[in-house]
């Protein structure tokens, strides 16, 4: 399975390939009815696209490309045409109708019928492996890629039920507010940790204890947190820290377990029940105080610094008379940001900073030099809004080339980071 960069919001991913069926276009071109339902609880308003693995940008919808809204039930239909070439199905942003939050990244592999967190198990698992992780999953009484929202067994929804919640505890361990981690940074850190999972789950012997789920979940975000740190700027944990971060997600296996009503994880695999009976109104609230729990007794372990959330940290054809400008990734402390933490080497000016836009600007007292290269260095005195330093950062802009003599020459453009 060919898995793309993830970026932007948290993305449902279902690996598809293309079939000359279904009903038909001009010149020998066909349309395949693509269908499928993405299932946490039904996930509502997310954005579906054929996204092309052979042009246009990884994850992001271009303009080309077919797509479709799913409904209340989750449910989607999009028409591809045979000539379309090799796709991702990807599923951005959208509700659990069922619980009201936003819903987790998920995957399957070609041919799942849905996309949910069982199916992301057996996706992120490699190609030798995932045979055993469907034998374990349908140890619980249902296919792997069944739709856990209106036909599973206790024994699946408890599986997929803790898988959900490690995910959302291991988010507000991280970051409690929701605030301090960007769309991107939300859905790596969940892809690492839920390929991390994947990988302990293939090696057990089974998932329908209490005791042999938190085990695996718990090895996973134990190996999961030194690629989160590594992969995503701002994060920081201390290695001796790493053990509070795993237990406290792995705790809400128990936390799943007893509000189902057996501590120790032994629930049937042969008759059905829908998600939303199991887990009802009262019994939701409980399992959220609990991950809000859970959560804090590691929080203060985890420390997000602010960025700067450039997409480039080297401009080229820049104007001689352009302000230096730069966003950071949440609202800083202005009082920090002066022309000691904000420079332009070689260059005085002044400094200010735009909340509304968490944007930074160094305006030049004199017109740059022109072909000359400057470095934009910003310090960690700089601090958000609670008193967490930035992570320095060192930028660099290259200005216009000068005019020829009797020419306007290039005006340039703006010094935009």
């Amino acid at each position: 399975m060919q898995l793309k960069q993830l970026q932007g919001g948290c993305l449902l991913v279902l690996a598809l390939g293309i079939s000359a069926c279904g009903t038909g276009g001009g010149g020998g071109v066909t349309i395949t009815p693509v269908q499928g339902k993405v299932s946490q609880g039904p996930v509502q308003g997310a954005t579906i696209f054929a996204d092309r693995l052979n042009s246009g940008t990884r994850s992001v919808m271009d303009g080309d490309e077919v797509n479709a809204t799913t409904k209340a039930t989750g449910i989607y239909d999009i028409g591809v045409p045979s000539n379309y070439g090799d796709y991702l199905l990807v599923s951005q942003g959208g509700t659990d109708t069922i619980t009201g939050k936003a819903a987790m990244q998920m995957m399957a592999p070609p041919g799942a019928a849905n996309v949910t967190p069982l199916t992301t198990m057996v996706a992120l698992v490699p190609a030798d492996q995932q045979l055993a992780v469907k034998a374990l999953i349908q140890a619980s009484g249902i296919s792997f890629d069944a739709d856990i929202s209106t036909n599973a067994t206790p024994a699946a929804l408890f599986l997929a039920k803790s898988i959900e919640t490690a995910i959302e505890t291991l988010g507000k361990t991280i970051d409690p507010s929701g605030t301090l981690l960007t769309g991107a940074q939300l859905c790596d850190v969940q892809q690492k940790a839920l390929s991390a999972i994947a990988a302990t789950v293939a090696s057990q012997p089974n998932l329908l204890t209490t005791a042999t789920l938190q085990a695996a979940i718990s090895t996973g975000i134990t190996n999961a947190i030194p690629a989160i740190v590594a992969g995503n700027d701002g994060v920081t944990v201390n290695s001796a820290d790493i053990a509070t971060i795993a237990t406290a997600v792995s705790n809400t296996v128990t936390t799943v377990a007893t509000s189902m009503g057996s501590a120790t994880g032994t629930f049937g695999t042969t008759t059905t029940v829908t998600e939303a009976l199991q887990f009802p109104p009262a019994t939701q609230s409980a399992i959220d105080t609990a991950v809000t729990a859970n959560a804090g007794t590691a929080a203060t372990v985890v420390i997000v610094h602010p960025v700067v959330a450039q997409s480039n940290s080297s401009l080229t054809g820049i104007a001689i008379n352009s302000p230096v400008k730069v966003v950071f990734s949440r609202a800083m402390n202005a009082a920090t940001i002066t022309a000691t933490t904000f420079k332009v080497n070689g260059v005085t000016g002044t400094v200010s900073y735009n909340a509304t836009t968490k944007t930074a600007t160094f305006t030049p007292a004199a017109n740059l030099n022109y072909e000359t290269t400057y470095t934009v260095t910003l310090t960690s005195a700089i601090k958000d809004i609670d008193g967490i330093t930035l992570i320095p950062a060192s930028l660099t802009f290259k200005t216009v080339l000068r005019p020829l003599t009797g020419s306007t020459g290039s005006s340039g453009t703006g010094a935009n980071f």
